[in-house]
């Protein structure tokens, strides 16, 4: 059984008997249309899922949680990457209302090549360093022969230390110029789409706000 799938059994039971497209929509929050419909599709072997009318441009949950939305420029870099080779980051917060364990951020760390993405919460930003070890050190033990190689992220003060480290390391830093979104594209991009999905999420299920840590 795949992680994360646990409530898609690959034959109806007595438990999936009623659960509906709508449902499942809410339960991946808010997720496109037609990526649901191919989740079920590849997914599931039985169609028992009741097929209801959901139409996300009519969607009032969506409304509300994309409201800020803005589209960025897709860039024009070509370079092609190994896995894991290059590493996207993006730090986000301080968040006013902080989660019930106190965190104020959260990071990611996106492979350029896979687009699998680590998020990470933070209660203050002196955590960087520390977070991108453990990950570095769980993704390189997981690829074998492939390392980080080159590190993206915008020149914000977090990184000052994270940065250090990788000079030392002869990881090579592309930095972009701090808060300008644009020119670190693909990360804020997807911390983009995170908050989205967490807004709707939130939205949804009427929760309050400081649950917004385990909605991400």
């Amino acid at each position: 059984m795949k992680e994360g799938l646990y409530f898609l059994p690959a034959q109806p039971s007595i438990y999936s008997i009623n659960i509906t497209m709508d449902l499942l929509y809410q339960r991946f929050a808010h997720i496109n249309k037609q990526n649901l419909q191919n989740l079920v599709k590849n997914t599931i072997t039985n169609n028992h899922y009741k097929q209801n009318n959901n139409n996300c441009s009519e969607c009032e949950v969506c409304a509300q949680a994309e409201l800020p939305n803005k589209r960025n420029k897709e860039s024009n870099n070509k370079i092609q990457y190994n896995y894991i080779e290059k590493i996207s980051s993006n730090l986000c917060g301080p968040f006013r209302i902080k989660t019930h364990n106190k965190k104020s951020y959260f990071i990611t760390f996106l492979d350029k090549k896979s687009r699998y993405l680590k998020a990470q919460l933070l209660a203050n930003k002196t955590e960087v360093l520390s977070v991108f070890l453990e990950y570095k050190a769980k993704a390189e033990n997981n690829i074998k022969g492939y390392k980080i190689r080159v590190f993206q992220c915008d020149n914000r003060t977090e990184y000052k230390h994270l940065l250090k480290y990788l000079t030392k390391e002869g990881i090579i830093i592309q930095l972009s110029p701090p808060y300008t979104h644009e020119c670190n594209g693909l990360p804020e991009r997807i911390n983009r789409t995170i908050m989205v999905k967490v807004r709707a999420v939130l939205i949804q299920s009427n929760a309050p706000k400081y649950l917004w840590g385990e909605a991400l």
